[in-house]
């Protein structure tokens, strides 16, 4: 099972995930905020990386870059950046 943490509001570019079988984590429909707090959703998704055997990040993100570290550490997972600049 692949899930994605991923800042996307396309409903088209989800649409296409969804096709490769691929999950995420909605907090929004989830109202993860309201139910829990704040720092939820921020918590959610550590864990879930916490998993992770590899991750895709974003270049010059620190959220992207620390993730990475995780699941180099951890996992000894892949990692890779992308630059949101070229598409």
């Amino acid at each position: 099972m692949t899930i994605w943490i991923i800042d996307e509001e396309s409903p088209t570019f989800w649409d296409e995930v969804g096709t490769l079988g691929w999950l995420r984590i909605d907090h929004r429909r989830h109202r993860t905020v309201e139910r829990y707090g704040i720092w939820y959703p921020v918590v959610i998704d550590v864990v879930v990386q916490s998993y992770a055997l590899g991750l895709v990040g974003t270049e010059d993100s620190t959220f992207s870059m620390v993730s990475q570290l995780r699941v180099l550490d951890w996992n000894g997972g892949v990692v890779r950046s992308v630059n949101m600049r070229d598409k």
